[in-house]
């Protein structure tokens, strides 16, 4: 960060979180649901996926991961959304 901000980049991450918590609430997911999407999206910092894509795509990665972990079955709230499965995919992956 130091390299970059001495190079002349301003460099500005919009965090995934605030995403998450209105999601999770929206889809009605459990309270593990909403701790593991929020474990899946801060462990996203120790990669460059934070850097590649939208917050709001790693917050609907990481429930997704998190739903199939928990066993919940959201595909029909997943299926509401306007959003681009392959990306998603491709989130999902880099996760």
């Amino acid at each position: 960060f130091h390299i970059l901000s001495k190079l002349g980049f301003d460099l500005v991450i919009f965090h995934p979180f605030r995403y998450i918590e209105k999601f999770c609430r929206d889809a009605g997911a459990s309270s593990d649901v909403f701790r593991t999407s929020w474990d899946l999206a801060n462990d996203s910092y120790l990669s460059d996926v934070i850097l590649i894509h939208p917050p709001y795509l790693i917050a609907l990665a990481a429930m997704y991961i998190a739903c199939v972990h928990h066993t919940l079955d959201l595909r029909e709230w997943f299926n509401r959304l306007n959003v681009n499965f392959g990306k998603l995919k491709t989130v999902t992956r880099d996760l």
